[in-house]
């Protein structure tokens, strides 16, 4: 089976996926990280995840962030990347669910027309 061509590259960004708001976490993704971070399913909910009240969906908890205000707990603020990639979420392994991202494109295109292969790190001063 061949893969699908990718048309983005995740090292080149900012981590903008991970300030999405609502990351899901299924039962499956919470058991996934428990184990890769060595503890219980439920040390891990409760650290990691909350329910939110009007859908009952679990998510990943956030923390403040410098470049997109919040950011999902386990994304490591100097690299940039996940601190649990091998145990990330199922919506984080199938993200963007298209051979293009989005602000992936955005950005490159901003950096094209600025002349500043840099933009979005060094404003930052993040990667």
């Amino acid at each position: 089976m061949r893969s699908r061509p990718v048309f983005f590259d995740c090292e080149n960004c900012p981590s903008y996926c991970c300030s999405y708001t609502q990351i899901e976490m299924t039962p499956e993704d919470v058991e996934r990280l428990a184990f890769h971070l060595v503890m219980d399913p439920e040390t891990a909910s409760r650290r990691f995840t909350m329910e939110l009240e009007d859908s009952g969906t679990r998510v990943m908890r956030h923390f403040r962030d410098p470049v997109f205000g919040t950011v999902c707990k386990l994304l490591d603020l100097q690299s940039r990347r996940c601190k649990a990639y091998d145990a990330r979420p199922s919506a984080c392994r199938i993200f963007p669910g298209t051979p293009s991202c989005h602000y992936y494109q955005f950005l490159m295109s901003e950096r094209k027309k600025q002349k500043d292969p840099t933009l979005a790190v060094r404003a930052y001063n993040v990667l």
